[in-house]
């Protein structure tokens, strides 16, 4: 009987510790989350930056669309292609 007493007391000290754990995890992926809009966002910030090289916003436009990035981002990315290769195609 002390026993079955002992397994249920440490059966239920592991079940109130996986809630904690749980949580931990779901607050890890919802950070990995706003890490990657924040580097999603960057990298749009960088392609449409017309201040900047067009060699930077192109590795930017590479690196959004590799993720998954889509919409007015990448359209300008297709254009700094064309447009880099156009100024290019003779030297």
């Amino acid at each position: 009987m002390q026993l079955i007493a002992v397994c249920c007391t440490v059966a239920g000290t592991v079940w109130r510790m996986t809630k904690p754990i749980r949580q931990i995890g779901d607050r890890v992926k919802k950070l990995e989350q706003y890490s990657h809009n924040d580097y999603m966002r960057t990298l749009k910030l960088t392609i449409m930056n017309e201040d900047l090289p067009i060699e930077d916003r192109m590795e930017a436009g590479e690196a959004y669309t590799k993720e998954g990035g889509n919409g007015v981002a990448a359209a300008t990315y297709k254009l700094l292609i064309e447009r880099y290769m156009e100024d290019h195609k003779d030297g």
